[in-house]
């Protein structure tokens, strides 16, 4: 094999690592920089393409029960958010969207169970 090879993989295999590494440092930086700065970087807009790769990247059945974990997890945690609501902002029907919501979550539960 090539040295270009010998070096693509310690590439790929170091792939995890770098990953989990970028993500701390977004987390970091989403709890640390003040909201002036904050909004700037993370908007629904540069956020979506991720969020969108991790849920609905994969059209492969096998990845399914970990999207449902990652949507329910989406959920959970926007349910969470609405507590700290003082009045109605989201607009639309919201009847509909907590009961999509609530398919997805126990689509992500059943997948979990059936681990």
């Amino acid at each position: 094999m090539s040295a270009a090879s010998g070096a693509d993989r310690v590439w790929v295999n170091r792939m995890p690592e770098r990953s989990r590494k970028a993500i701390d440092f977004l987390t970091y930086l989403a709890k640390n920089l003040p909201e002036d700065q904050a909004k700037q970087i993370f908007t629904e807009k540069d956020v979506r393409p991720l969020v969108e790769a991790l849920v609905l990247g994969s059209r492969d059945d096998s990845s399914l029960p970990r999207q449902l974990s990652l949507a329910g997890m989406f959920i959970e945690m926007g349910a969470n958010l609405t507590r700290r609501l003082k009045e109605d902002r989201l607009g639309g029907n919201i009847d509909v969207t907590v009961k999509d919501a609530q398919k997805v979550l126990i689509a992500a539960k059943m997948a979990n169970l059936k681990r």
